[in-house]
């Protein structure tokens, strides 16, 4: 498929007439990331811009039950740049609208080659609104792919310009059958107003609300609070952050289904994902 580039090249125009007034290591960076958002998500890897898989798990029958998307990128000369810097670099010179939309395209290249994936998304709710939800329904429909095999997670502490607004994108995007979810719940703006005025299939209760659980009275009665604020919306629960045998035990004691963390799985390349899921395939 190479529709990706015609498509998504408008977005870095704006980029492109910044680059004179930036120093010369900025233009570095820049210039990377820049190559990287203009090429097709099967050849991205070249530029060192990727996405790494960490499966969500049923607690009742310990089955996965889909992955979350999770930015990388490891640059030519300096190495690693953690996904904030690599956010914030974009956010800098108008980029997180493409690099956004990379993150959507690759994840749908990806569950395009693996019928197997249901894949979530972080989406930044200031960065969403209608015209990017149109966007995401065509980049569904060129790759063939149900749209309920994608979960977009808004991420929480960032604060929605219009929680009105934001509120009917959301709707519209479940009525095309996209799930949504609210992302580390507990930590960010708005608690409250997201579950009274916007429609959410999943809310993620953030991982400083779980990690240790088992050995705190005062997170137990905390979480157990929260899930039933939670359950009046009619969303389902996931706990992020489960890294102890002993938290996974008391999670599933009190009805939580849904768990991601690394006591289950790490966060590993798709093909690192495909080898154990073949494996696990083979011993079952």
């Amino acid at each position: 498929m190479d529709f990706y580039a015609e498509k998504h090249t408008y977005n870095l125009i704006e980029f492109k007439t910044k680059k004179r007034a930036l120093n010369f290591s900025q233009r570095d960076y820049c210039a990377d990331l820049l190559s990287a958002l203009s090429s097709h998500p099967s050849k991205t890897e070249a530029y060192g811009l990727s996405l790494v898989y960490q499966a969500k798990v049923n607690l009742l029958s310990a089955e996965v039950e889909g992955y979350e998307a999770l930015l990388r990128w490891t640059h030519k000369d300096v190495g690693y740049i953690n996904p904030e810097t690599c956010l914030e670099i974009a956010e800098s010179f108008g980029l997180s609208r493409a690099l956004q939309m990379w993150v959507l395209h690759k994840a749908c290249f990806d569950m395009y080659q693996h019928p197997f994936m249901q894949c979530a998304v972080n989406v930044d709710p200031n960065l969403l609104c209608m015209d990017m939800a149109r966007e995401i329904m065509g980049i569904l429909s060129d790759y063939k792919i149900s749209p309920s095999r994608l979960q977009l997670e808004i991420t929480e502490h960032n604060a929605p310009y219009s929680m009105g607004s934001l509120a009917a994108v959301v709707s519209w995007l479940r009525k095309q059958g996209v799930q949504i979810a609210l992302d580390d719940f507990g930590t960010g703006h708005a608690t409250i107003a997201y579950l009274a005025k916007v429609d959410l299939d999943y809310v993620k209760i953030d991982k400083s609300l779980v990690q240790g659980i088992a050995d705190s009275s005062f997170m137990k009665q905390e979480l157990m609070a929260i899930m039933d604020l939670i359950s009046v919306s009619g969303a389902r629960i996931i706990c992020e952050g489960v890294e102890s045998h002993e938290d996974a035990l008391f999670l599933k004691r009190i009805g939580v289904e849904q768990v991601q963390g690394y006591f289950f799985h790490k966060p590993a390349k798709l093909e690192d994902l495909l080898n154990f899921r073949m494996s696990s395939q083979q011993t079952a």
